[in-house]
């Protein structure tokens, strides 16, 4: 159970560094989207793509979140914190 806890913890941090990148660059994306948008070079359906974007990339990142949370939770109590 330990080894198995250590595990998803580097493998969720690898990820989560994964999609912050991605949600930065999608974050990037929809600023541009916007200042085209308002400059009058492109339509407000690329904004509201890109709006869409960003926030399927921000739940991911919320969701990796919540896996790191419950496997830290998780790993605490299998070194025996925590237990009556």
């Amino acid at each position: 159970m330990f080894a198995d806890a250590l595990a998803v913890q580097g493998t969720v941090d690898r990820q989560m560094a994964d999609r912050q990148a991605l949600t930065n660059a999608v974050a990037d994306t929809y600023r541009l989207s916007n200042k085209r948008y308002t400059k009058g070079i492109d339509s407000y359906l690329g904004v509201l793509d890109a709006r869409r974007s960003l926030y399927a990339a921000q739940q991911g990142l919320i969701s990796l979140r919540l896996i790191k949370l419950v496997n830290q939770v998780r790993l605490y109590a299998v070194l025996g914190g925590g237990g009556e």
